[in-house]
């Protein structure tokens, strides 16, 4: 299976001139993800343990973990 069949990264700058990546696991597994440059990253996690409760945050060194069907905004600190 291709990545992009598993996930999808998308970089952005948000209004506020802050980069950003959006990232999506479009598989029902959880993903391992190397991320470059992100000692000063956090990330608001959606998923399907969510249901209607805010996104959680993380703080990202090196690699993130993608729960299954996630959707993660990481932001620079």
């Amino acid at each position: 299976m291709s990545d992009e069949t598993r996930f999808l990264a998308q970089d952005f700058e948000a209004t506020d001139c802050t980069k950003k990546m959006l990232l999506v696991n479009k598989q029902g597994n959880e993903l391992s993800v190397f991320v470059t440059d992100s000692s000063e990253a956090s990330a608001g996690i959606v998923d399907v343990t969510t249901r209607s409760n805010p996104w959680r945050t993380e703080k990202v060194t090196g690699s993130i973990q993608l729960p299954a069907y996630a959707v993660v905004i990481l932001s620079e600190a």
